[in-house]
Formats: C-alpha cells, sequence, structure tokens
C-alpha cells in the first residue's frame, strides 16, 4: 500500500494538482492502466482462442470474460486461503484455459462441414488500429475530465466503491459474497456484484498506486478494451468489412454524452458503467449464435455460444442490470430470428408459424417472471419521471437525453442508419434500438405507477441508467448511418474530381474530423464538463469540499492508525476510510448499525451525565478496541440522519477540538480518558 502521510505543503501541491489537468501525473499513471488492460484482456482473450475464436473477437469477447475470471477468483480465493491478488487469478485462469483447451477440441473434432466453409475473420490489423484510434479518444475524455489520477468522483455513491476497495485491500477479500461487510462491524454481509471494485483493487494492489488512481486507471481500461473494443467488434459482425466501418465504430463509441461519461459522474454508478462496457461484446456474441439477417459470420455457432456462457457470469457479477439489458436485447432478437424463421419457410408456414409463436410465448412469459422477481424494492428505487411521453421521445430520437445538448451529427447519422437497417429487412437490430428507447422513454417519460415500475423497476427506475443504454441500442444504427453517409460523400466527390485518385479518401478523412470536432463542441465538451464537476473539489462539491478534502489528508499525521472516526456520513465522512484507511462509523449512508455504534449515537449527544457516559464509553471501548475515538464534524449539508445529531458541534464538556480546516473541526472524544 502507498504511504498517505504527507507534509502540509505535499497535501497543498496535492490539491492543486487535483484542480488542474496534470499532464505528467497521467504520464505517470500510464504504466497502471497498462495493467489494467492486461488484466482484462489476457486472462479472457487467452481462453477465446482455446475454445476456437479467431481475429480481433480474441480481444473483444475477451474481455467479459476475463471479467468472470476475475471475479469469480476473487469468490474462489477466500475458500483456498489466499489473499487477494494475482495467484487466485492465475489458479482460475488456468483452470478455465484446461477446460476451454478441452472444449475446443471437442468443437473442433466435431465441427460440420458447412462450418469449416466459415468465411476467414475479418483483417485484424485494421481493426485493432481503429481500437488505437478510439483508446487514444477515450483515455483523452476521461483524463480531461477527471483532471487528475488522484481525483475521484465525490458522490453518494462513491463513499460505498471507494470504501470497498479499500477494504479489499487490507482484508485480501474481495469476493462478491462478502465485500460489503465492511460497512458493518459486526461483519455481516450479502451478496453484492463486486467484479469492479475486486478489477480496481487489483490494480492498486499488484501497482501500488493509491486508490482513486486505481479507480481511473480501471475505468480508462474497460472505457476503451470494453466499450470500444465491443463497439469495433459489435460492426465488424453486423455492418460489414468495409475498411471504414472499424473506424467509424471507434468514433462512434466516443461521441455519445449519455456513455460512459455519464455514469462516471451520476451516482457515481461505477459498476453499471463496468457492465454496461460489456454489452457490445455480448451483443456481438448473440448476434453470432443467433445468425439474424445480415449476420456477418466469424467462428461456429457453438464456439460462440460457449464465449457467451462464460462471459455471462462476469456481467452478472459487474452489475446484474448489464445482464438484464443483454436479455432484454437478445430476446428481441430472437423474436425477430423467429420471424425470419417463418417467412423462409414457405412451404411449410403454417406449422412454423405455430412452433414460432408458442416458442415466442414461452420466451417471453419465462422473461418477464425473471424480469418481475428481479425488481428490487422501491425503497431503493425513489427516481421519478422528469418530463411526458413527447419529450422522452423526443430526447430518445435526438440522443440527448435527461435535457442534454442535441448531438446532430449523431442524430443524423443514427437515423439514416435506422432507415438503411429497416430497408435492408436487418430488423434484429432496429429491435434492440426500440426496446432500449422504449426503456428510456417509460422511465422519463411515463408518470410513477405500476406501468413504469414494473417495466423499469429492474433499473431502480434510474434515469441515467436507462439514458446510457439508448447509447447501447444506438451503436448499430449509427455506425451503419456513418458508413452510409461516407460512402455517399465518397460518389459525390468522386462524380465532381473524377480521375483524382486520393479526392475520395481525403475527403472522407476531412469529413470524419470534421464530424468527430462538431460532435465534440456540440455535446461531449458539456458531458466532460459534468464530469468535471463530480471529480474536481471546489467549496460547493456535493460530498467532500476542499477543506474537507484538506482535512482527511491531514488525519494520518494527527489521530492514530487504530482510531476510530464518528461523522455524518451524509456530510462525507465515509471517505475518510477510503482514502486513509482509519477506521470510521457509519461507514456508509445506508448502514445497519451495530448495537455499540446506536449505543455511542444515542448517549453522546448528553455524555456529561454519567449514566449516559458509562454506556458511551462501554460501547466505546468494545466497539473501538481501547483505540481513541474522534469525530469529524464536516460541512455536508445533504443526506442528514437525526440518529446522529450529537455528532455535530458536540459538547465540549466531554470532547476537545483537536484540529480545524476552516469551517472543517475534528474532536478528540476525552470524557473516556479517566475511566
Amino acid at each position: 500500500m502507498p504511504d498517505l502521510r504527507r507534509t502540509p505543503e505535499k497535501i497543498e501541491r496535492r490539491l492543486q494538482r487535483r484542480r488542474g489537468l496534470g499532464v505528467l501525473d497521467w504520464i505517470a499513471l500510464t504504466p497502471s492502466v497498462v495493467v489494467a488492460a492486461a488484466l482484462l484482456v489476457l486472462p479472457g482473450a487467452t481462453l477465446v482462442a482455446a475454445l476456437g475464436l479467431r481475429g480481433f473477437g480474441i480481444v473483444a469477447a475477451g474481455v467479459p470474460v476475463g471479467v468472470t475470471v476475475i471475479s469469480g477468483a476473487a469468490i474462489v480465493a477466500p475458500w483456498l486461503g489466499l489473499g487477494w491478488g494475482l495467484v487466485p487469478v492465475a489458479l482460475v485462469w488456468l483452470a478455465g484455459l484446461l477446460v476451454a483447451a478441452g472444449l475446443g477440441w471437442v468443437v473442433r473434432r466435431n465441427r460440420d462441414t458447412s462450418s469449416r466453409r466459415m468465411p476467414a475473420s475479418a483483417p485484424f490489423w485494421p481493426l485493432a488500429g481503429a481500437l488505437v484510434l478510439g483508446t487514444v479518444l477515450m483515455t483523452y475524455l476521461i483524463a480531461q475530465s477527471v483532471k487528475s489520477p488522484e481525483n475521484f468522483s465525490m458522490r453518494f455513491d462513491n463513499a460505498f466503491h471507494t470504501s470497498a476497495i479499500r477494504w479489499a485491500l487490507e482484508t485480501g477479500n474481495a469476493s462478491s459474497l462478502s465485500i460489503s461487510s465492511f460497512a458493518n462491524f459486526d461483519g455481516e454481509s450479502s451478496l453484492y456484484p463486486a467484479a469492479w471494485h475486486g478489477f480496481a483493487a487489483l490494480i492498486a494492489e499488484v501497482t501500488g498506486v493509491s486508490v482513486p488512481a486505481a479507480i481511473n486507471a480501471a475505468n480508462i481500461a474497460a472505457a476503451s478494451l470494453g466499450w470500444v473494443a465491443g463497439t469495433i467488434f459489435l460492426a465488424s459482425v453486423t455492418v460489414g468489412r468495409h475498411r471504414a466501418v472499424p473506424w467509424a465504430a471507434a468514433l462512434v463509441a466516443c461521441g455519445f454524452q449519455a456513455f460512459p461519461l455519464l455514469l462516471l459522474n451520476w451516482g457515481t454508478l461505477y459498476p453499471n458503467f463496468f457492465g454496461v462496457t460489456l454489452l457490445p461484446a455480448l451483443l456481438a456474441l448473440t448476434v453470432l449464435v443467433l445468425r439474424v439477417r445480415g449476420t456477418h459470420a466469424e467462428g461456429s455457432i457453438l464456439v460462440a455460444l460457449l464465449i457467451a456462457i462464460a462471459a455471462l457470469p462476469g456481467a452478472l457479477l459487474a452489475h446484474p442490470n448489464a445482464v438484464m439489458a443483454w436479455g432484454l436485447a437478445a430476446l428481441a432478437m430472437v423474436l425477430v430470428r423467429l420471424g425470419e424463421w417463418v417467412t423462409s419457410r414457405r412451404s411449410q408456414r403454417g406449422q412454423t408459424l405455430v412452433i414460432a409463436i408458442v416458442a415466442g410465448i414461452v420466451l417471453v412469459g419465462g422473461f418477464a417472471a425473471v424480469w418481475n422477481r428481479l425488481r428490487p424494492s422501491l425503497d431503493v428505487a425513489p427516481w421519478k419521471a422528469y418530463q411526458g411521453p413527447v419529450g422522452a421521445v423526443r430526447e430518445w430520437l435526438t440522443v440527448s437525453p435527461l435535457g442534454s445538448s442535441i448531438p446532430w451529427v449523431v442524430t443524423v447519422f443514427m437515423l439514416v442508419g435506422v432507415g438503411v437497417l429497416v430497408w435492408r429487412r436487418q430488423f434484429a437490430f432496429v429491435a434492440a434500438w426500440l426496446v432500449f428507447g422504449l426503456l428510456f422513454i417509460v422511465s422519463t417519460g411515463v408518470p410513477n405507477g405500476a406501468l413504469r415500475e414494473y417495466v423499469v423497476g429492474v433499473f431502480y427506475q434510474d434515469n441515467p441508467r436507462l439514458a446510457a443504454l439508448t447509447a447501447v441500442g444506438a451503436l448499430v444504427p449509427t455506425v451503419v448511418g456513418a458508413v452510409a453517409v461516407g460512402k455517399a460523400v465518397a460518389v459525390l466527390v468522386r462524380r465532381y474530381l473524377p480521375g483524382r485518385r486520393f479526392a475520395a479518401p481525403v475527403a472522407i478523412a476531412l469529413f470524419a474530423v470534421g464530424c468527430a470536432l462538431l460532435t465534440f463542441q456540440q455535446t461531449i465538451g458539456q458531458a466532460m464538463a459534468w464530469t468535471t464537476s463530480a471529480y474536481v473539489p471546489t467549496q460547493r462539491s456535493q460530498l467532500i469540499d476542499r477543506e474537507e478534502l484538506r482535512m482527511i489528508e491531514r488525519l494520518p499525521e494527527i489521530v492514530p492508525d487504530d482510531a476510530l472516526i464518528l461523522g455524518e456520513p451524509g456530510a462525507g465522512t465515509p471517505f475518510i476510510y477510503a482514502l486513509t484507511g482509519i477506521r470510521t462509523a457509519p461507514a456508509y449512508m445506508f448502514y445497519e448499525a451495530s448495537e455499540e455504534e446506536l449505543e455511542i449515537f444515542h448517549s453522546i449527544e448528553h455524555a456529561d451525565r454519567p449514566e449516559n457516559r458509562d454506556r458511551l464509553c462501554a460501547a466505546a471501548d468494545e466497539l473501538a478496541d481501547s483505540s481513541e475515538l474522534y469525530i469529524a464534524d464536516f460541512n455536508g449539508a445533504g443526506y442528514r440522519n437525526t440518529l446522529l445529531a450529537g455528532l455535530r458541534r458536540p459538547d465540549p464538556q466531554t470532547t476537545e477540538l483537536v484540529a480545524t480546516e476552516g469551517s472543517v473541526q475534528l474532536y478528540r472524544v476525552t470524557v473516556c480518558d479517566d475511566l
């Protein structure tokens, strides 16, 4: 673990770097990003290759399979008595490689004649070049938005996520079965999708960087190798092998304000972000399995099916929302495929129609039952619609969710692409676009009630989660539209500038650059500004302002390592544990307080009374294990909890002020000193 102790001068320099883009700091983070990329790709890519996939799909499909390896290793490690690190990942990878090699051998031995005549995979190097372009752009967007590798999102949910990573590093346990136990001193836990937390903790463990730096490295790797590579792979199997397709896909992947920047800002929904980055590759595998109209086949159906099965556990442990979104899109594609099957069987249409209808009813009914079962309680899904149906449809059709500016370039490409897909009768991709659009319309434009709760309750009725899915649905139509418009530009150039060999390529390149710059100016810059407001500390930051951050930076020099700090979690005090490792109670806004915690909270407001003092000190001794007890009085005005009233401006008869940073104060509880 890195040394967190700082002198006042170092603290101030660090805070200055947080407020501005430090190019050298990002260059210093490059090795960690490379490690993150290797951890994300190599385990899964080797398994995918062993199963029999070839070409660029090894990289793109390897990412969700790699997430399965990492998240599975995190669960297995405690059972084997191993701490979290490379060893359990290597063991699970080796076991998976043996299984994959065996299955791949069986598939090759039993491959039928038709699959032997499958066309070769798309050329690798144009796809790899497009990935480099998309990676550079995506890295720039995230770095320019976050400003410094040491910055972290100062939003509500991130108090949990950063603390969970810290807990995984300290305990050597990143299992989805136990990672939530850090929030309770009694150690009770529940299942929580922790693939992203384990991935970030693994980066910090291997490279020695801080928790915020590990988070940023993980997010850059996921956005580049999950989202961008997955989009290129999806385009290559759905749009075609025209040399412009991978380049258009790379640019399109970086052209939505709804994703990835929205989920890096709102919440912050890191696990949901991680799950969505896996969706393009999962949809590409689904297309390869179903062989819907327009699919450019790569490898056998069985290989694609095996890879999809291996990828789904990783997506589930990244976030169940990702699997449900994939399932809904896959169901829509299956229904379209059934329709294509019926229309192709002219001689037996009546019989095939009956079979298709029965199969469709069974699939829809089964999925609806699962959908209904997985809806969370409304207590954790309070989000409401913010507009009417007309406004929701407008935002969906103009790719401008949540009141953002309209990206005219992306909108035109998407609508042109939808038209081209309908004209080609490639309805599966249109169906996925419609399904994700319907979810967004219901979430943002339908009043609260049973219908809205049923349709989008799985996604916590949370508008940004559904806004991110509109970008997933728009990927294929937008790439199709971009390629179609690009071809039209080339035709016009050749018509009016005949005989000039390089006129069309130059014109297309200039057209692409112009579209990218216009999109950046219109919308991506706005999304980046929103994200910056969540990461760069100011005096108006939502949970942690500059004074509170300065106090957190000083704490390792002020309090003992085994101290326990009490504070209002809604004011941001859980970040103390996340950034320094000093225990904090309550550990999160949503928590189940232990008996000792409740005793302290009830008695500390009037601890000068003997009966309260005795209960307080007994509970503190039990909870803090005879270490010193402190109170951090932070500035946060939101998420106040009346149970913790005694932690605000505590009684000077029972505490002493030991440090201040502006209006932020740190007290030591002294009432128990003589007991």
